[in-house]
């Protein structure tokens, strides 16, 4: 069992490292940044779990998974229809369904969105959006609950709310898809 002072140092210690596999895997310094980021929050939650021997194992084994993830996500969204390559596709339109007043999400649709996207987050990025846009809870408020700086919950929530940006550009990309598939746009 690792005390919590041995996973601050095996943070410190191992961060540029890991950084640097991530950084070499993923050929993008923010993304790298974030991933990094990602493995050490889910080590200093399950640090208490974890035998102190193979710990170096379990965190490259655990961003190389992250890194395989982060990857096929860029293959996904790769092979997404672009908003800007939209206008090269030409449908016909012997219906009128070209009218995007026709297409019109109720709020049932809406609120299933944001829920999708607010169940992929982590329980500790949930809390955090709860804390800041729910309760509007000041950083000062959040970083004494959480035992860390407001510059750490300013990174935290930058990155969050960047990471909820994605996945909403990610749906609604997939969204336009369905559309030009099933010919309505």
């Amino acid at each position: 069992m690792i005390s919590r002072e041995e996973a601050e140092n095996i943070v410190r210690q191992q961060y540029n490292t890991l950084y640097t596999f991530c950084r070499m895997h993923l050929k993008d310094q923010d993304a790298a940044d974030d991933l990094t980021h990602e493995v050490f929050v889910l080590f200093l939650e399950k640090y208490r779990e974890l035998d102190n021997e193979n710990i170096r194992a379990w965190l490259f084994s655990t961003a190389e998974i992250k890194i395989k993830e982060s990857l096929r996500e860029q293959i996904i969204r790769s092979k997404l229809v672009s908003l800007d390559d939209c206008d090269k596709y030409t449908v016909t339109d012997p219906d009128g369904l070209n009218n995007f007043e026709d297409i019109n999400p109720d709020d049932d649709e809406i609120e299933k969105a944001k829920a999708k996207i607010l169940s992929r987050l982590s329980p500790e990025e949930l809390e955090l959006f709860i804390d800041i846009y729910q309760r509007r809870m000041k950083y000062s408020s959040i970083a004494q609950s959480m035992g860390i700086t407001e510059n750490a919950v300013a990174l935290r929530s930058f990155r969050l709310k960047r990471k909820i940006q994605k996945m909403a550009e990610l749906a609604f990309t997939a969204f336009v898809f369905v559309l030009i598939k099933l010919k309505i746009v």
